[in-house]
């Protein structure tokens, strides 16, 4: 009984662990490739935050806002902000360039994990669906005008234009951005652009919903029904180790 209890200890832990703090500005983060999607450079990405020296915490699945900026996978990045809008335009070469609610949506539904259950098609884990989701979402902010595959269509034509508070453009740039120029950004005011515009890399979709990743959710719904299930065994035992020790006396007081 001890071994099922500690095993299902280290499953909630583990599936605590991928809950994330928020990111805000000054903090330094690395994008890496989640292994789908890929498509013109853009698709489905993994975002850490650093929170001590070499250690790095899971801070959620990202996808680009910008079709014409880039970075390298596992580079150092920093935030300058952290709000309602793309800075710089991208393709489309509109300075702060605002997000979509429908952006917002779509994403929104993508991290809490029910986007499969809302558009049929789509599957998480998978490359074809996480090149359509990129797709959609360059379509809705301007960056690409080309065709779309069906799923992208059925991805656009799902979301909705409702106000959404939960899903942010992440600005990213490089980490030798000098301090005063991160401090002073300001992304509803274009006169403080300028000092930080060679080092634009790129933006990206953030939510700060403590969201962890689908799977991580079945492994903490199953560390909690193992610790539950040890738990009545254990509680059981008790209450017939109880009832055998009342029958004894009651035995003996005969």
């Amino acid at each position: 009984m001890k071994v099922i209890c500690l095993f299902a200890l280290q499953l909630t832990l583990l599936g605590n662990f991928c809950f994330a703090g928020p990111l805000i500005k000054g903090d330094i983060v690395k994008v890496e490739q989640s292994g789908f999607g890929g498509a013109s450079g853009g698709g489905e990405f993994v975002l850490s935050k650093l929170i001590a020296p070499n250690s790095w915490e899971f801070a959620g699945k990202t996808f680009c806002l910008e079709l014409n900026e880039s970075f390298a996978f596992g580079e150092e990045l920093i935030v300058g902000g952290v709000g309602n809008r793309a800075v710089f335009g991208g393709n489309n070469t509109q300075l702060g360039d605002p997000l979509s609610n429908r952006t917002k949506n779509v994403f929104a539904s993508f991290s809490n994990g029910t986007l499969n259950s809302s558009v049929p098609g789509y599957s998480y884990n998978d490359t074809p669906s996480a090149n359509a989701l990129q797709e959609a979402i360059w379509k809705l902010e301007g960056e690409r005008s080309s065709p779309l595959s069906q799923l992208a269509k059925d991805l656009m034509s799902w979301s909705s234009t409702a106000a959404n508070s939960s899903v942010f453009a992440l600005n990213l740039f490089a980490k030798n951005t000098p301090d005063a120029a991160i401090a002073a950004f300001n992304q509803l005011d274009s006169s403080t652009w300028a000092a930080v515009y060679g080092y634009q890399k790129q933006d990206l979709l953030y939510t700060r919903a403590l969201v962890p990743e689908p799977t991580s959710i079945a492994i903490f719904l199953i560390g909690l029904g193992c610790a539950g299930t040890a738990r009545l065994r254990s509680s059981r035992r008790k209450a017939k180790n109880s009832k055998t020790a009342q029958e004894s006396l009651a035995c003996s007081a005969a």
